[in-house]
């Protein structure tokens, strides 16, 4: 649940607008895509997020969304 409302709340700052239902794992994945991440993320590893083999790969799209939310708000005092 931990993992879910940290990836709630950085969604909301790429865009407030998001509107989230029941099912998150139905919900990451597309969103994911749409901000072009380059790998996939699965229903599966968001259904076992403290795993020994999903962990990784759903710590690193937590370190790319934080670089990508980063970006936003250097680009954003540049203007």
């Amino acid at each position: 649940k931990d993992f879910q409302n940290v990836l709630q709340f950085l969604f909301l700052l790429v865009d407030r607008n998001l509107k989230f239902g029941q099912k998150f794992t139905d919900e990451v994945p597309p969103i994911f895509k749409g901000l072009c991440y380059p790998f996939n993320i699965s229903k599966t590893a968001l259904s076992a997020v403290g795993s020994l083999h999903t962990w990784p790969p759903l710590l690193a799209s937590l370190i790319w969304l934080m670089e990508l939310l980063e970006y936003h708000e250097e680009e954003r005092h540049r203007e």
